[in-house]
């Protein structure tokens, strides 16, 4: 049985932590990591390896006030979404001729930002290019960020033709008190008309995602949220808890304070849903992520196949993720680069016909340690030492020493150790305690 959040040695851990979808955060990444490192990076991939494309769409028709992501507002008849898929496609062009040419494509993400703002004639465009010059692997998957507000037949059936096979539906919440403190109208009705189209095109994984934690929620209309999205049968769901940083997004400044719930309600909120997901038969995936049993995440948690990147969770482990058009972060075996954040700087760059790299960072023998030991915390709550001696040796000798000696793990079994109380609040709070890189946790969002 786990231990109650009560202990006094739990509590004195940060109450503000990184999210750890990267190792080190990105906020810690440096402007030493320039484009001729990108390009380093790319002809140093192994042939005949296995890559994941990461293609960022960061146009919204409109902006919601709570997101946090590098997007910005689309002008009616503007032609910014034209001249950007044009530099896209350059950046693309640049990565293939300067990877080997043997490498292939696992997985292929479209996310933003809204990229089903794209038209039906743009999607058919940006994914031919991308088709004719990678070749994909037979377990090829292609997933896609969708708005329900924002996709109909025409753009679903070219996602279709392309073979869409997963997809994450954003719902947030569907009371409307909260959606209008939060500036985003979307109704069930909408979201069940995209779940019908998706399931006419035979995706095969459909996750959801929503927020607790926003602006005038409450217990009963969140229970009323979930029951909605349960009523879709999605094979996922990812219950993020609301990350109120208007000092990194500045849109926030729109949402009142004042109107957000404390701490504790927070956590009952997230308890809540929780107990209601996995009631209805989700398995809990992490801190934030639920699987119906035969979903692909759902195995990978069983054969401890998880993994954790700026996606989230994952079933499949890929070393090198590259990250195509504005402020998009690619993993690297090697360490992280990062595309210029505006986008204007990010298309004069590759205009210019080189890599749009603005900052990053190189991996460390101790970062690869340290990002182990983040990312096992995350996805299975506990940290094996014997796995740190097999893929380290003796260089993960001090960090096995500061596992076995700090409070919150517990040794359960010859030499792993979990966290002790209540894994799925406490992971990123115990998390930072191996982290080096630590500094100010006030400026990241709340843990739980």
């Amino acid at each position: 049985m786990e231990k109650k959040f009560t202990s006094a040695k739990t509590k004195s851990l940060p109450s503000r932590v990184p999210r750890y979808t990267s190792y080190p955060p990105a906020n810690h990444f440096k402007g030493s990591i320039t484009n001729c490192q990108t390009q380093f990076w790319l002809q140093t991939v192994p042939k005949k390896s296995e890559i994941s494309l990461y293609i960022h769409i960061p146009f919204c028709r409109s902006l919601c006030w709570f997101c946090a992501c590098r997007t910005q507002g689309l002008a009616k008849r503007s032609n910014a979404l034209g001249e950007y898929l044009k530099i896209l496609k350059q950046e693309i062009d640049m990565i293939r001729k300067t990877l080997p040419m043997d490498v292939t494509v696992n997985s292929l993400h479209l996310g933003g930002g809204t990229p089903t703002i794209l038209s039906e004639d743009q999607i058919t465009d940006l994914l031919s290019h991308i088709k004719n010059r990678f070749q994909f692997t037979k377990k090829f998957q292609f997933s896609v960020e969708i708005d329900p507000t924002e996709i109909d037949q025409p753009r679903m059936n070219a996602l279709k033709k392309f073979k869409i096979n997963r997809a994450s539906v954003g719902v947030q919440d569907f009371n409307p008190t909260v959606q209008q403190s939060i500036g985003r109208t979307q109704t069930f009705e909408q979201t069940k008309h995209c779940f019908d189209m998706l399931r006419k095109a035979k995706v095969a994984s459909i996750n959801v995602d929503f927020l607790y934690g926003l602006p005038t929620q409450k217990k009963d209309g969140f229970v009323k949220t979930i029951r909605s999205i349960l009523d879709l049968n999605p094979d996922r769901i990812a219950m993020y808890g609301y990350a109120h940083v208007p000092w990194i997004a500045r849109r926030q400044i729109m949402i009142n304070h004042q109107d957000l719930p404390k701490e504790n309600d927070r956590k009952a909120l997230m308890e809540a849903g929780r107990d209601i997901i996995m009631t209805h038969g989700y398995l809990p995936i992490g801190i934030d992520h639920f699987a119906t049993p035969k979903d692909p995440l759902a195995l990978a948690e069983n054969a401890k196949l998880v993994c954790r990147n700026f996606q989230g969770y994952n079933d499949h482990h890929s070393d090198n993720i590259i990250g195509v058009g504005a402020s998009a972060i690619s993993h690297f075996t090697h360490g992280y680069a990062q595309n210029a954040v505006s986008t204007r700087e990010y298309m004069e760059r590759i205009s210019k016909n080189e890599f749009a790299t603005t900052r990053g960072h190189a991996f460390t023998l101790d970062d690869k340690i340290c990002g182990h030991v983040v990312e096992q915390l995350m996805c299975y709550f506990e940290v094996s030492l014997q796995d740190l001696e097999r893929r380290f040796g003796k260089a993960a000798a001090d960090t096995c020493q500061k596992i076995s000696a700090d409070p919150n793990l517990q040794l359960v079994g010859d030499s792993t150790y979990r966290i002790a109380a209540e894994p799925h609040l406490n992971a990123r709070r115990v998390a930072s305690c191996f982290d080096e890189y630590k500094t100010n946790f006030k400026a990241h969002s709340m843990a739980i």
